[in-house]
């Protein structure tokens, strides 16, 4: 897979297809191949760009400190590298913060927005706050179990013992604990962004799954309330890495709500 250096930071990316443009950003703690099971199905329709996020994957770090939109201005700049002007965009979690803000700050540009099992406001929960301080304290081994806990719903494990492999496969084991940090201080910092969704004039689609304890699908219902045109579409059962919990019903949805422009 390609890489491409913006800014003085190499990015990792994957491109398949050919048509709109689709990029797909992923998750804390996740790399590109997060939306493997999604590229498959929208790269028939559309060029369809997965990116390792800074520190993620194959990408390189940035330094301690950044905000969301400094990534998403990152990225805004990456696409200008490879001579794409309007493009799609979509997010899952922490990826949904960095495609909020993309869409904000280049609404000439952002044709679309999705948020899969993401959520404007800016909020945490206590697991997730004691998770970044667990990697502040070096105990890395001890939190990532933690992480595949809390983006499947609860009992997963017991029912669907390859699914947990399959999520456990997917986080980023190389990430540095330092990126880790960084990101996980990043979403703890992050500006509550809510008051400005009613700017945002482009279709949106929110993915949530009713079973998700990282980010409540009551965010995503509140947040449904405040686009101008927006489309929630909720998963019965699914967890918060609903990519790969739910990946029929997830790519089903990307599939037809690109079809529709």
């Amino acid at each position: 897979m390609p890489t491409r250096v913006v800014r003085g930071t190499s990015l990792h990316y994957a491109d398949h297809g050919r048509g709109d443009v689709v990029l797909l950003i992923h998750g804390y703690c996740m790399n590109l191949h997060l939306w493997d099971a999604q590229v498959v199905e929208l790269s028939k329709t559309h060029r369809v760009i997965a990116l390792d996020m800074p520190g993620h994957g194959k990408s390189e770090p940035l330094q301690p400190g950044f905000s969301f939109e400094d990534v998403g201005q990152l990225f805004l700049a990456f696409l200008d590298a490879l001579e794409v002007n309007e493009f799609h965009v979509a997010g899952m979690s922490q990826g949904g913060f960095t495609a909020l803000r993309m869409a904000l700050a280049a609404p000439q540009r952002v044709r679309s927005l999705v948020l899969v099992a993401s959520a404007p406001r800016g909020k945490v929960n206590e697991a997730f706050s004691g998770m970044v301080q667990g990697f502040r304290d070096g105990q890395r081994d001890t939190i990532i179990p933690m992480v595949v806990t809390l983006q499947m719903e609860p009992g997963t494990a017991d029912r669907d013992p390859d699914l947990i492999k399959k999520q456990i496969a997917a986080i980023d084991h190389e990430l540095s604990d330092e990126s880790l940090i960084a990101f996980g201080e990043a979403v703890l910092t992050q500006t509550d962004v809510t008051d400005r969704l009613p700017d945002i004039s482009v279709p949106v689609l929110l993915i949530h799954g009713d079973a998700d304890s990282g980010i409540p699908v009551s965010e995503a219902r509140e947040a449904a309330k405040l686009f101008p045109n927006v489309r929630l579409i909720e998963i019965a059962g699914g967890g918060h890495n609903i990519n790969i919990q739910s990946a029929s019903e997830v790519s089903a949805a990307l599939s037809s709500f690109y079809r529709s422009f």
